[in-house]
């Protein structure tokens, strides 16, 4: 039996894109890009204050608002997302996070409780993190 093991725990956001709420989007952005007032504003105005109607056989339903979301099919999408949810990494402090897109593992070898005890930790404050900004975990 080998002395060491390395559990892993494979994360995967749910429709990350469209589960953006207006509220949320200012903060990461001025945390890690928007040093310049401008930038930001443009960023928040790009997101926010957005409408959206369907036409469906001529007859066109009426403006409504939308509220949460990224522009699908955007340039900027994956950009914004990557920045949105970079800093759930910062939660995780004992445990190796290698992310890709919405896809992050979490993993630490154990070599005794305490070790274990962390990796649950970083496991708890992630999912406390992701529920914090409305990422749902599949």
């Amino acid at each position: 039996m080998p002395d060491k093991i390395a559990p892993k725990a494979y994360r995967n956001m749910k429709e990350g894109y469209g589960l953006w709420k207006e509220g949320y989007v200012k903060r990461p952005l001025s945390n890690q890009m928007c040093k310049l007032q401008s930038c930001c504003s443009w960023f928040s105005f790009y997101l926010i204050n957005r409408y959206q109607q369907t036409t469906v056989l001529g007859a066109t339903s009426k403006q409504l608002p939308v509220t949460s979301g990224v522009p699908q099919g955007s340039i900027l999408g994956p950009l914004l997302f990557l920045l949105y949810e970079n800093h759930l990494s910062n939660a995780v402090t004992s445990s190796s996070i290698p992310t890709f897109a919405d896809d992050t593992k979490i993993f630490k070898t154990i070599n005794s409780i305490s070790d274990a005890a962390a990796m649950q930790y970083d496991l708890s404050k992630f999912e406390e993190g992701s529920t914090n900004v409305n990422l749902e975990l599949n």
